[in-house]
């Protein structure tokens, strides 16, 4: 499936406003509405974001389709910097499509379908190259996910890559693939993979090959990866000591995903089932309020959808879950930049918005209510 069919089909997973909320026990939490604030867009930011990541308490950095870093300033509201690197030449990159930035040498960017991990700088000058298709066996390596899915990790001296099996969805084989989390050694540049695969369920059953995408976050007060597949009701988690699938409960008030009768390659068959179904999606941990944000797609009677925020605390219990308000699935939006958390709490887009100069922001803070 092409980059642009899946970011279209993708594209209605970013507009949430809250409506209304419902706790799993006693009523002890619910997300409130903290602020809104609108970041400036220039001239040549398209109107969507889809990659990104905090750095600090107060600067959001999101990556544009022409290799541009963006940094914001939170507080202030404002673009600050603009970092645009070389897609030719001696530091040529091509197609930057995820990135870490840890201070201004050390910048992680990832090529996925060219399988290179660089490290370049303010300056774009690259200083190392890493080829991650250097692998040991004969399989195909798996193709590096984007800041949208699983954001790069540095723990002591590797760098964690969140993966895609280089073969079929639509196939059983897929999902018995053990190579979803790729793991760079930065001295030796060796490539290694974690034990970490699907869920059971996805070899058992059959279900849209568009419920392959998954999305993690990575614990850093604990460091523990945390898995949400699309069509698992549970959450995987990980560390590096001990990297076992071990899975907690998180699921949703609404139908588990459907499944197909078999496993095929119809495509019409996946786009029936798919678009008539409830499933799971992104995930993030709030380090401040020590908390994960899971969310869901729930289909309504009259085909009209339902933005669910599940709430589990930092033992993986869930404590809130967090209805938006319904919308028809023909919605479209102007401009939005998909959900992340900073210190404020979690920053969605407005759904209301109908600018193309700004990224305008809903603020959802977790409170105590009892």
């Amino acid at each position: 499936m092409s980059a642009k069919k899946h970011f279209y089909l993708f594209f209605g997973l970013v507009i949430l406003i809250a409506a209304c909320n419902k706790n799993s026990g006693s009523y002890r939490y619910t997300m409130a509405v903290y602020k809104k604030i609108k970041l400036p867009i220039d001239s040549v930011t398209r109107p969507i974001q889809i990659n990104g990541h905090i750095l600090g308490d107060d600067t959001l950095i999101i990556l544009e389709e022409n290799n541009t870093l963006l940094f914001y300033n939170l507080v202030t509201q404002k673009l600050f910097k603009k970092i645009t690197f070389n897609r030719q030449g001696p530091d040529g990159i091509s197609q930057v499509s995820g990135f870490l930035y840890l201070n201004k040498d050390t910048i992680f960017l990832l090529n996925a379908t060219q399988y290179k991990l660089f490290i370049a700088n303010e300056a774009k000058k690259i200083t190392r190259t890493y080829n991650l298709s250097n692998y040991k066996d004969s399989e195909a390596p798996s193709m590096g996910l984007s800041n949208y899915f699983a954001q790069m990790v540095k723990v002591d001296n590797q760098i964690h890559i969140a993966t895609y099996p280089y073969l079929k969805p639509e196939s059983q084989e897929f999902y018995k693939s053990k190579k979803i989390h790729q793991v760079v050694d930065l001295q030796s540049g060796a490539n290694t993979y974690l034990p970490t695969s699907y869920p059971n369920i996805y070899v058992k059953n059959p279900y849209p090959y568009i419920f392959s995408y998954f999305y993690r976050c990575f614990n850093n007060d604990e460091k523990k990866f945390v898995y949400s597949f699309m069509a698992s009701d549970n959450i995987i988690v990980t560390d590096n000591n001990s990297p076992k699938n071990i899975e907690f409960v998180a699921n949703a008030n609404m139908k588990p995903p459907q499944k197909l009768e078999n496993f095929t390659f119809n495509e019409e068959e996946h786009l029936r089932i798919q678009g008539t179904s409830n499933f799971y999606y992104s995930i993030y941990y709030d380090k401040y309020r020590k908390v994960y944000y899971r969310f869901a797609s729930r289909i309504e009677k009259n085909g009209h959808k339902t933005w669910i925020i599940i709430v589990l605390d930092k033992d993986f219990n869930k404590i809130l879950e967090f209805d938006y308000l319904t919308f028809p699935p023909e919605k479209r939006f102007i401009s939005s930049i998909f959900p992340f958390v900073a210190k404020d709490g979690l920053y969605l887009p407005d759904k209301d918005s109908q600018t193309e100069d700004f990224f305008e922001i809903i603020i959802l803070r977790l409170q105590k209510i009892d």
